[in-house]
């Protein structure tokens, strides 16, 4: 993946293939290839700030540092449709997924999974 450091912004396994996103864009692009590609906008002028990560047409991205986190759906990855964002409580890691469960740990505070982040997001949605 070496061809592609320049652009990352993050990267995630996306299938058979990978997931890159650099701020305002995406691409969905072959391992191992060598030429940088070009990035898709993001729909309505949203952006993925943070580690993206994929789970099957969800992929969701957090920012430990904004305290922030976008869940989007890629089921058609055509055209990718921003689900929620909202803040976060505290400093997060990486978010990841356990049986289809979306999980952030959020360090000294404990970890976010599920049904604390629905309750969550809907009351501190910000879109």
């Amino acid at each position: 993946m070496e061809g592609y450091q320049s652009k990352m912004g993050g990267m995630c396994a996306f299938g058979e293939k990978a997931f890159l996103a650099d701020g305002g864009g995406w691409a969905i692009v072959e391992p191992g290839g060598r030429d940088v590609p070009q990035l898709r906008p993001f729909p309505g002028k949203k952006r993925i700030v943070g580690l993206p990560r994929w789970n099957g047409g969800t992929l969701v991205a957090v920012s430990g540092g904004d305290r922030t986190a976008s869940v989007w759906d890629f089921s058609d990855a055509a055209n990718p449709r921003l689900v929620k964002s909202f803040a976060l409580p505290c400093p997060v890691d990486a978010a990841s997924f356990w049986r289809n469960t979306l999980v952030i740990p959020a360090r000294l505070q404990g970890v976010l999974i599920g049904r604390s982040l629905a309750r969550y997001y809907t009351t501190h949605l910000r879109q």
